[in-house]
């Protein structure tokens, strides 16, 4: 994901929310995972962005990793043009400046990539407008000396003055006198920086930053000795008003406060006890918060974050073992988990809660940060992003059981397949209808379709009585009388998975009358869209969102929710069509079922 005296006007502590628990279902939701050839020793604090490709057109994702201060190499850098099915390895090498402590990437809108690097004594940032090809090199980016993690942010410019850019890029980092932040505005290589801000002389500061992609506010959270507060710049960060999240007395910083700020510009933040994950929501610039428990059973939680995509779509990642202790002297198995909601602004929000990438280190997890003697092989974050269909996008590292402070953890690269996606109106909806002869059933999926543009390119049914086919059109004859759940799998062009189960019953009689499911039911669901249908679903125990219709054998239509939860019936009017006329007596009846 980012000298001038200390500004900080009149504290503003306002009320703040009592502790919520948030709704939680746990599921299994389907990713494409792909670890990244030749990157060993590349899964230590990885950070993973997807931005405007050179020139601002397409969609690339970029993965930076630091090397270490001793490595005498720049930081990593990999990039996919093809939404992370392969990756290209871009190598920069500064000079003889040190290795690179910690990095970190940010994107202009018009695809310029910004790469900082840590040396200790300085910061870089170095600027690429053709993808990481070729660099402009900036060795000494901070404006003093000593630094320590900093963050790169972009955002509209606030306040400039003629002939500067349109975007600013921000700068954060720790010094021996506090929190500072730098601003970048007059070139697009990132060669010319104003003068720090300080915001905070307390020095443990070092959460995250986030700018406001719509106004160019600016957020740093931090712990600031009792309690953790956020700093609120309106003005360019020329100065920071500061607002108090929550007074917990517990150690959140396990080990950074995560933030992000979705299409509105709500404002959104996570972090860990290292018992429980917990989400905190701002509707109003930071100045009032709501806090939620995303997480309900027993383990040990750390280095959480989150990302956010439309209004109240958020995800958040984390590690988790079932073990419960302190991380730092567990001997544990460790796996990635990820929580989604679509619903994050309202006064219950529901949490997907889904293993993403099980088993994928054992023994302790530093939080300690540098000079641990726990085991630090995955860094001190790791981090995740929203594509431009709504995916949720992850990196990690993987490094198994190689033993503690090898260095040897791998980068392994995530990417959402299966709903609800974190932008509005995005992905497959599956829907099918279906013709009755008999204990025959001819079902047709043509009316499936994608929110968002491309198309369904395969089908996969299961009939319910350990049977299955594929094709857009399909005829299945059952083994006999009786209910049967019957599930269609859906993928579209962008790999994107959709599956609705619906309740099918089929008498031997042949009395059963042609029907197909009611155009009028498909209409409104297609229209309200894959985050209508995730809600409608999980509130009567459903895990993965949507709704059909199916045929019961006697002429009424029955509302069902998809897979993940026990199927509902509810009673609507039929408005089925007429079937097309039966063949000739004694000719087989060889009709396609008829879409909609």
């Amino acid at each position: 994901m980012r000298s001038v005296p200390l500004i900080l006007p009149l504290l503003a502590v306002l009320s703040i929310a009592w502790l919520a628990t948030g709704a939680t279902v746990h599921t299994e939701l389907d990713f494409f995972v792909n670890e990244i050839p030749d990157s060993i020793g590349g899964g230590f604090e990885p950070h993973i962005i997807a931005a405007p490709g050179p020139g601002g057109t397409g969609e690339v994702y970029y993965i930076d990793s630091p090397n270490g201060l001793r490595s005498q190499k720049s930081g990593n850098l990999w990039r996919s043009d093809d939404h992370g099915v392969s990756w290209t390895f871009k190598a920069k090498q500064l000079g003889n400046l040190g290795g690179s402590g910690d990095s970190y990437t940010e994107v202009a809108s018009d695809g310029t990539l910004y790469y900082t690097d840590l040396y200790g004594a300085t910061v870089t940032v170095d600027t690429s407008t053709d993808g990481g090809d070729t660099w402009i090199q900036n060795p000494v980016a901070s404006t003093r000396v000593i630094d320590d993690r900093q963050w790169l942010a972009i955002g509209p410019t606030v306040n400039g003055l003629p002939g500067m850019q349109d975007e600013t890029l921000y700068l954060s980092y720790n010094t021996v006198e506090g929190l500072v932040i730098d601003r970048s505005r007059i070139t697009k290589q990132a060669l010319v920086w104003e003068p720090s801000v300080t915001v905070t002389t307390n020095t443990r500061a070092r959460d995250f930053m986030a700018v406001d992609r719509n106004d160019g506010t600016v957020y740093l959270p931090n712990y600031d000795g009792d309690a953790l507060y956020m700093y609120v710049s309106t003005d360019g960060a020329m100065s920071f008003d500061q607002y108090k999240v929550t007074d917990t007395t517990n150690d959140i910083q396990n080990i950074f406060v995560a933030i992000d700020i979705d299409t509105l510009g709500n404002v959104y933040l996570a972090w860990t006890d290292q018992r429980e994950i917990t989400m905190a929501r701002s509707t109003d610039k930071g100045q009032n918060w709501d806090l939620f428990t995303v997480t309900d059973t027993n383990g040990t939680r750390v280095l959480p974050g989150i990302t956010a995509g439309g209004p109240g779509m958020v995800g958040l990642t984390w590690y988790e073992t079932s073990d419960v202790g302190d991380c730092n002297d567990l001997n544990s198995t460790w796996s990635l988990y990820a929580a989604i909601s679509v619903d994050a602004l309202s006064d219950d929000p529901t949490f997907l809660i889904t293993p993403v990438l099980v088993d994928m280190h054992r023994g302790s997890i530093a939080t300690q940060g540098f000079g641990a003697t726990s085991d630090r092989d995955l860094g001190d974050f790791f981090t995740a992003d929203v594509d431009s269909l709504g995916r949720l996008i992850i990196v990690s590292g993987r490094d198994d059981d190689d033993g503690v402070n090898t260095r040897q953890s791998r980068v392994v690269f995530m990417r959402q397949r299966e709903g609800p996606f974190l932008l509005p109106d995005a992905g497959p909806v599956a829907a099918f209808i279906s013709v009755h002869d008999g204990l025959t059933v001819t079902f047709n999926g043509s009316a499936s379709t994608v929110l968002d543009g491309g198309d369904i390119v395969s089908w996969e049914w299961s009939f319910g009585d350990g049977t299955n086919d594929t094709g857009e059109f399909v005829r299945h004859r059952f083994p006999g009388e009786g209910t049967y759940e019957v599930a269609l799998n859906v993928t579209d062009s962008a790999d994107r998975i959709a599956t609705v189960t619906v309740l099918v019953t089929v008498r031997e009689t042949g009395e059963n009358p042609p029907n197909l499911a009611p155009l009028l039911a498909l209409i409104v669901l297609i229209a309200l869209g894959a985050l209508y249908l995730y809600r409608r679903t999980r509130r009567s125990g459903g895990g993965k969102g949507g709704g059909a219709t199916a045929d019961d054998g006697t002429g009424k239509e029955t509302e069902v929710s998809v897979d993940g939860g026990e199927p509902t019936t509810a009673e609507i009017p039929s408005v089925g069509t007429p079937a097309r006329p039966p063949p000739e007596e004694g000719a087989p009846d060889d009709r396609p079922p008829e879409a909609p």
